[in-house]
């Protein structure tokens, strides 16, 4: 394995981990803004009518 890592430059392999650690970091960003915003856009009146109902139930 390190004779195999001694092919690539140091830097090399700090850019290629940083590349792909900014796309998993920007995939997972983008999905939990995409979740909030659906959540918040269809989910407000839902979300606080349930509360409401379960708290006159209880």
């Amino acid at each position: 394995m390190f004779r195999q890592a001694r092919y690539f430059d140091d830097t090399e392999i700090v850019v290629m981990h940083t590349i792909v650690a900014v796309t998993l970091v920007a995939v997972v960003v983008n999905c939990i803004v995409s979740s909030c915003r659906s959540v918040a856009i269809n989910q407000p009146p839902k979300t606080a009518l349930r509360l409401a109902n379960s708290k006159s139930i209880q």
